[in-house]
This record gives C-alpha cells, sequence and structure tokens, in this order.
C-alpha cells in the first residue's frame, strides 16, 4: 500500500518495495490501439494491469480491459515551467471519468512532478505514484524486481514494445511474481 505523502511532496514517488505477496504493480503506458491486445498477453501470462491514460479511452476499450480486470490510472504530464496550469485543464477535464471510474492513482510524469501537479492530483482525491522500475522498448531488464515493486512500462507501437512487454512477463515468471494493477 503505498502512504498518504501530502506532507511530502518527494515521498508521493514511493516505490512500495516489500510486501509479503508475490506480486508487482504493473502500469502500461501505450497509445489506445495497442490496449486491447497487450491486456490479452498480459492476461495470457496470468497478469494483469494499470494502464495509465492522458485521454481516456473509448468505451470499447474500457470494455476490454474490463474484462480482463485491468485498470485505468490517469497520467500527468510535464509541460515545463508551467505545467501544473495544464495539469489543472487536464484532471478537470477527466474528473467526471475519474469519479466513474473509482480510480486512485495517477502516474506521476517520468520527466518529475511539480508541487503544484501534486497539490493539485490530491485535490481531486488522487494519489501520485511513480515506478521503482521504469522500462521502455530499449531498456535492459533489472537482474530482480522485488516484490511490490512498480513497474511502469513505456510503449510505443512496433514489436519492440511487445518484445519488452514479454521479456517482463518472463522475468516475473521465473521470479515468481504476478503481475497486478494497482488497487483502488
Amino acid at each position: 500500500m503505498i502512504p498518504d505523502c501530502a506532507a511530502d511532496v518527494p515521498r508521493c514517488l514511493h516505490r512500495a518495495e516489500g510486501t509479503a505477496a508475490p506480486e508487482v504493480g504493473l502500469v502500461v503506458v501505450a497509445p489506445e490501439r495497442m490496449l486491447p491486445s497487450l491486456a490479452h498477453t498480459i492476461a495470457h501470462a496470468g497478469g494483469r494491469a494499470s494502464f495509465a491514460f492522458s485521454a481516456v479511452p473509448s468505451p470499447r476499450t474500457q470494455r476490454i480491459l474490463q474484462r480482463h480486470r485491468d485498470s485505468l490510472i490517469p497520467s500527468l504530464t510535464r509541460t515545463g515551467f508551467l505545467g501544473w496550469v495544464t495539469t489543472a485543464d487536464h484532471l478537470e477535464d477527466i474528473e467526471p471519468s475519474v469519479r466513474a471510474l473509482r480510480v486512485a492513482f495517477c502516474l506521476a510524469p517520468n520527466t518529475g512532478l511539480t508541487a503544484g501537479q501534486y497539490l493539485l492530483a490530491r485535490a481531486v482525491g488522487l494519489s501520485v505514484i511513480a515506478g521503482s522500475v521504469d522500462l521502455n522498448a530499449g531498456s535492459v531488464m533489472p537482474a530482480t524486481i522485488g516484490r511490490g515493486a512498480i513497474v511502469v512500462l513505456h510503449l510505443r507501437r512496433g514489436a519492440a514494445g511487445s518484445h519488452v512487454l514479454l521479456q517482463l512477463l518472463e522475468q516475473l515468471h521465473r521470479e515468481r511474481l504476478r503481475a497486478t494493477p494497482l488497487a483502488a
């Protein structure tokens, strides 16, 4: 469980290591058109995931993810010095969906989180998280992934993204870990 970090902004990037359950939180950042096949691949390996979005996915995509028991979480983006202004607009736009989906978390930008973004996310009831393991198509897989880690997988279109997902799922299997979505 990720602690509330209202008093200490850097703690909101807590990595949530050290749980007794043989699980890792898996967050996938990918274009919407890839989500159904990614969800199927993860489910076929016995896992589930949270899929981060900057624009709310279509109802069709949401139904597919629900069928696999995956979840959706909003992703904050870093847009320079006044990124918090864009964050306010973004959170206002997606707030009805966040409520309808009963979302508890949002993903911090991989370029860093501002105090303004943190406070705006908290104002709409979201806890900000970041990965303890950050992967993309060019990443080298870490030697081990600890129980309770949050793995954020950034994928673009193409076979390279699918390859890194398969490598990750194989490594989790070898370590007897299971991919799970972030709890609501």
